[in-house]
């Protein structure tokens, strides 16, 4: 859990990088790109990632100017511009809405009660769950697939070394 302000964005801003770098990554094609017939496609995780943003925050009375959670994206720059778009929103206003001892105070968020740390907790966790989502669809998708915590398979190779089985 967070316990200062400027550890969560300091979170925010790296992971965001990450999330920009799997996106820019995407083709146009590859937004339709699903598992299974029932399962989400790229542009619905996508979306939903950017989505999330606005509907977490609410809950801690920041407004962000973002999609719908019906908007369809039509390309990887309309998911770009989007994504950028609200979390540069949402890294101007943490500093003039939330303090450290805003930290651990209740909200009601869901239908629970959460420690405002907690959400923000898993708020950048539930990013990096979708991310993964994506990735996987990548590799459907028959697209590189970028490394974030280190080199993926692709990657590997650009190393000199062979990749781990």
């Amino acid at each position: 859990m967070y316990c200062k302000v400027r550890d969560f964005l300091s979170d925010l801003k790296d992971e965001s990088e990450k999330t920009l770098k799997i996106f820019k990554s995407l083709t146009n094609d590859s937004l339709s790109t699903k598992v299974y017939e029932e399962g989400r496609t790229i542009e619905n995780i996508a979306r939903h990632i950017i989505f999330t943003i606005s509907d977490m925050f609410k809950y801690l009375n920041i407004q962000i100017d973002g999609i719908c959670k019906e908007t369809k994206l039509q390309s990887v720059q309309e998911i770009e511009e989007n994504y950028k778009k609200a979390i540069d929103n949402l890294l101007e206003q943490i500093p003039n809405k939330l303090t450290d001892e805003d930290l651990t105070k209740e909200i009601e968020i869901y239908g629970e009660k959460w420690k405002v740390n907690y959400m923000l907790y898993a708020y950048i966790k539930h990013e990096i769950h979708h991310r993964s989502q994506i990735t996987v669809l990548m590799r459907q998708a028959n697209l590189k697939v970028p490394g974030v915590y280190g080199p993926s398979k692709e990657e590997w190779k650009d190393y000199g070394m062979e990749p781990e089985e």
